[in-house]
């Protein structure tokens, strides 16, 4: 299953990175609200109860059915219109051009221009669902067109002064619009000379009911029309229009035709009622049995959402919102399943009833009719809804390989693409100046994006973790540790903190960010002290642009005192070089944080961004120094003379200093002969979750009680 999925990745990547089918996907995931709700509309005002139909009907005189009616119709009736727009917006979005909204404008022109009558006419059933596949390839090929003239045309009007810049810049983009309609103006003309009718997708209809005329009625035929339904479907064309032509003109007319056996009569049934009610299980493509393999196999939430959202439609075979939802058409992973299951649903039906294992469907069902009821109602017989639970059952085995496929895929791709994100950060952080993420003209915007609203979602629902390093002085005793902010947004895979604090920057989290932060801190430390008798200080990083929010030192007092935590055991942690530009905002924030019961701690000091007068300027009650000058202190004499001053001053000015990213017994011993009494680093523990933690307090504690308690035995 690995190699085969490994070889599936390969061969797709060159797909997912199409700006086409990505401009198609993320225009498809635009218009979902009007899928959702024409879906809802639909399902209500179809429902198969003859019963409540008759009661939804006449509520309040028919006023709640119109109503509905009217809603389901605003949002079919224009749902190729949703898709042109939304579609070439997408494709201009990818680009970002200096007047954005003309992609979309020139698209639905376009589509005008082609789909006008020989007259010049426009009928507005153009824009409902039957119209899907035009509405796609023109807002496809409109907007590549456009973005061809824009690139080729070399001349810009010059400015002038005191003129709209706008007035100038939509001059540029006036001839390339207008040759884009005229492309298609004429195309229109061509076509209807030759053809007579620019609808291309009654072209392939006539073509397809020819050659089903030619192959006669048998097994064959139906497996080659559910074929070619789905082919239609998958590139966007409303499956639905094929069924009708086909299932009026050819299967049904005239009598019942026979699927099961030609050479006897006898033996009769509707096939319209056959695929409905055993093949296309929640309609085209035998989606129910991806939404159920969706619920048994995805990890993502937003895709067992959508799964949750698409389970009522398509239990009565509305399948538009999973399909344009996840979304199916065009997605080259689902096209083996899509065209796969309903085949062999068609093969599996043909087979039980051939045996005479489940009778023909001689009795016609609304195509509303929900899964299991359809199958007793069109058979007579409790046969024909184990039959459905049986190709359910195959079907969703089809497609949860796929779905895994799906998820790796989107795993893979994604991780990839936030380990460039974090190095984007990284590489910021080297030259003391963080990059602009949700930068819309950056090719990690959209990944940018999803996590901004990821991290907005696991604020709200407190997903995100704190972890806790300890911190020991030179007697082996507890004497504090930092908070560390971790998320595991993928299993076992954390985020690089500093791009969770770039993005809550960017996406204006901060502040939300950093109350859940310290709630969190407040609740694990009101637990310690309550249950374990344990006060630990904790200190945790504050950004210097969160010090400007003249809030924060309130909200620290209020959580305080809230979770009965006394004054000096909290503290904030700002780097060297966020004090460096320490406004007098955040000068007078910082001393109210410690009129609020906080300490003040300076970490990563001794970056060489500052220098020994900053902290006879400013007060702090802790120095940490910089991991650089710990980590040579054994190779380089220097790091040594500088902790040695840094030790010096903090006894005049009264701070205690903490090493950080102590690793080994030498640092320790060299560190302590300069003067330095508390250490933090993977000598004595990594970040630990609150609980092993809490475990390694304790046992810091017994293992000083024993130590106590012998040396007063001795004593």
């Amino acid at each position: 299953m690995h190699r085969f999925i490994h070889q599936s990745l390969s061969r797709f990547k060159f797909l997912e990175q199409s700006r086409v089918l990505l401009a198609i996907s993320h225009g498809m995931l635009v218009a979902l609200p009007i899928t959702i709700t024409a879906s809802f509309a639909l399902l209500i005002t179809n429902f198969p109860v003859p019963a409540f139909r008759f009661w939804l009907e006449n509520l309040f005189g028919g006023a709640v059915y119109h109503t509905l009616s009217l809603v389901q119709n605003a949002s079919s009736n224009i749902i190729s219109l949703v898709f042109l727009l939304s579609i070439s917006y997408s494709f201009e979005r990818s680009k970002e051009p200096r007047v954005p909204g003309l992609y979309p404008m020139t698209a639905l022109c376009s589509y005008v221009a082609f789909l006008s009558g020989s007259h010049g006419q426009f009928s507005f059933e153009r824009f409902s669902s039957q119209w899907i596949s035009h509405a796609i390839v023109i807002a496809i090929v409109s907007s590549i067109l456009l973005e061809k003239l824009i690139q080729l045309q070399k001349i810009s009007p010059r400015k002038n002064n005191g003129e709209s810049s706008l007035f100038f810049a939509l001059l540029n983009y006036l001839l390339p619009i207008a040759c884009t309609v005229l492309c298609f103006a004429m195309l229109n003309v061509v076509l209807s000379s030759i053809l007579q009718n620019p609808d291309v997708q009654e072209l392939l209809s006539s073509t397809i009911l020819a050659l089903f005329k030619d192959l006669g009625r048998s097994i064959s035929s139906a497996l080659l029309f559910i074929f070619i339904l789905h082919i239609f479907w998958f590139f966007g064309v409303h499956g639905g229009i094929l069924f009708e032509l086909l299932s009026r003109q050819f299967f049904i007319p005239g009598t019942r035709m026979d699927i099961v056996s030609l050479s006897n009569p006898s033996m009769e049934g509707q096939l319209r009622t056959f695929i409905d009610t055993f093949v296309l299980l929640g309609g085209c493509g035998s989606v129910i049995c991806l939404v159920l393999a969706v619920l048994l196999a995805e990890k993502r939430r937003s895709q067992r959402t959508l799964a949750k959202l698409s389970l009522l439609p398509v239990l009565c075979n509305i399948n538009e919102l999973i399909i344009f939802g996840i979304p199916i058409a065009f997605n080259p992973i689902f096209l083996i399943p899509f065209l796969l299951t309903p085949i062999v649903l068609t093969l599996s039906s043909y087979a039980f009833v051939l045996l005479g294992l489940v009778p023909q469907t001689v009795y016609s069902v609304d195509w509303t009719t929900p899964l299991f009821l359809s199958g007793y109602v069109a058979t007579g017989s409790i046969s024909g809804v184990l039959l459905q639970a049986f190709n359910l059952i195959l079907g969703v085995l089809l497609y949860l390989p796929f779905v895994h496929l799906s998820q790796h895929h989107h795993t893979m791709s994604t991780k990839q693409q936030v380990d460039q994100l974090a190095s984007q950060v990284q590489e910021g952080e080297q030259v003391g100046k963080i990059p602009k993420l949700l930068n819309p003209d950056s090719s990690l915007y959209g990944m940018a994006h999803i996590l901004a609203d990821d991290l907005a979602y696991a604020i709200q629902t407190n997903a995100l973790q704190i972890y806790y390093q300890p911190q020991v002085d030179d007697a082996g005793r507890l004497v504090g540790a930092e908070a560390l902010l971790r998320w595991e947004y993928f299993q076992g895979t954390f985020l690089y903190p500093p791009l969770i604090i770039a993005l809550a920057e960017e996406a204006g989290l901060q502040r939300a960010l950093g109350e859940r932060i310290l709630q969190t801190i407040c609740t694990d430390m009101e637990s310690w002290r309550k249950e374990h008798g344990l006060e630990i200080p904790i200190s945790y990083n504050v950004t210097a642009s969160l010090l400007e929010d003249s809030s924060l030192p309130e909200t620290l007092l209020e959580m305080r005192e809230q979770y009965g935590i006394a004054p000096g055991l909290l503290g904030v942690e700002i780097t060297e070089q966020a004090a460096l530009s320490l406004s007098a905002n955040v000068e007078a924030c910082l001393e109210s944080l410690r009129e609020a019961g906080a300490k003040i701690l300076l970490d990563d000091f001794g970056m060489g961004h500052s220098s020994m007068m900053y902290l006879q300027n400013n007060h702090f009650d802790i120095v940490k120094l910089d991991g650089s000058l710990t980590r040579q202190i054994l190779s380089n004499p220097r790091s040594q003379d500088i902790i040695a001053s840094i030790i010096y001053l903090s006894r005049s000015l009264l701070f205690d200093v903490c090493a950080e990213y102590v690793e080994t017994e030498e640092q320790t011993e060299t560190l302590r002969k300069l003067g330095c009494q508390k250490f933090q680093g993977y000598l004595y523990s990594a970040p630990l979750e609150k609980t092993k933690f809490l475990t390694f307090a304790r046992s810091l504690q017994t293992a000083h009680e024993t130590i106590q308690h012998r040396l007063a035995v001795k004593s």
